[in-house]
């Protein structure tokens, strides 16, 4: 397990924050807004480690020991909105090594507040989406 401080260091150091905007013509709007958060590392302990440190914050995650045939490495991912808020509350207010999780909590807030059912919440999350590259 981690302490506190170390999991916003492993927040800050290893997560990678993903923000997906696709077409989806049944929704009013016509496209579909998925956030989540993903932790990749070689060492399978130190994965389920953080899985455990998750379950501990009532942090959903799903653990996949292949994230595809050519990434043979485990990936831990975060999805659900519920966890998703819960993982955002543990982010210090400092920098992060990847500079992504500023624009990633507006989404996250953004859809939140069901913002991102109208068409100005969809360009936001667009223009956020494009400042995490």
């Amino acid at each position: 397990m981690f302490t506190k401080e170390q999991l916003q260091g492993i927040l800050l150091s290893l997560a990678k924050t993903e923000i997906t905007v696709q077409r989806q013509e049944s929704r009013d709007v016509g496209f579909a807004v998925r956030l989540a958060v993903h932790f990749r590392a070689k060492n399978l302990e130190f994965i389920e480690a953080l899985q455990r440190t998750f379950l501990q914050y009532q942090i959903e995650s799903n653990l996949r020991l292949h994230e595809s045939k050519t990434r043979k490495q485990p990936i831990l991912s975060v999805r659900k909105l519920e966890s998703l808020l819960k993982l955002g509350d543990l982010i210090p207010v400092i920098p992060d090594a990847l500079g992504q999780w500023d624009n990633f909590l507006q989404a996250l807030e953004i859809v939140e507040f069901g913002e991102h059912l109208n068409q100005d919440g969809i360009q936001d999350i667009i223009d956020l989406k494009e400042g995490n590259k």
